[in-house]
């Protein structure tokens, strides 16, 4: 029926609005920009986001990645989290 289209068009719309959130507070919490060599990759499954994200410290050369997930309403939480988290990784590396 027409109707449930519209609601798939609404659906993909909700999950393209929550994934690039998380996606792009990753990018901003490690202040990367078009030449930054960051990556993020959300994806919706149910009622969680799931992001992948890479972090390459340059001046160590050290890169991590690591995948989380939490709920769709923290997408923007779990961005950040998950920024910080591997440039704490690639700094204690450094540290070794």
């Amino acid at each position: 029926s027409p109707s449930r289209g519209l609601g798939d068009v609404y659906k993909r719309q909700e999950e393209s609005h929550v994934t690039s959130v998380c996606e792009r507070a990753f990018i901003r919490e490690l202040d990367g920009g078009c030449s930054s060599p960051i990556a993020a990759h959300a994806v919706v499954k149910g009622d969680t986001v799931v992001l992948r994200g890479l972090y390459y410290e340059e001046c160590s050369g050290k890169a991590e990645t690591a995948v989380e997930e939490a709920p769709v309403s923290e997408a923007e939480h779990l961005g950040i989290m998950l920024a910080r988290r591997l440039k704490e990784l690639c700094q204690k590396q450094e540290e070794k």
